[in-house]
């Protein structure tokens, strides 16, 4: 199973109330270093209102989008590993303006 399966698989809920056991079982038998704990909770940032992922460090996260009923309207992801290397990529040296 892939990140795009469980994407795929959430993405099927839009329309549906929010209901952290339907999120569990649409993560199926995805691991993350071999961790396949997940973890679903609110989300304490603004632009989302729940989460979900592979309870391990940099772990990709599901994110969720409600409407006032609890209705998913929307789910994206955020791969923490994806973001950090797009930066490294991107990362250039400062020019050393003193000399030691």
């Amino acid at each position: 199973m892939t990140l795009e399966d469980v994407m795929q698989n959430l993405k099927q809920l839009i329309g549906t109330e929010f209901d952290a056991n339907e999120v569990i079982c649409a993560f199926e038998d995805f691991e993350e270093d071999g961790e396949s704990s997940v973890y679903v909770g609110d989300s304490h940032n603004s632009g989302y209102d729940k989460i979900a992922y592979i309870d391990t460090a940099n772990s990709a996260q599901f994110l969720f989008l409600l409407d006032n009923d609890g209705i998913i309207t929307d789910v994206f992801s955020y791969d923490v590993i994806e973001q950090d290397r797009d930066m490294s990529e991107n990362y250039e040296e400062p020019e050393d303006e003193y000399e030691l």
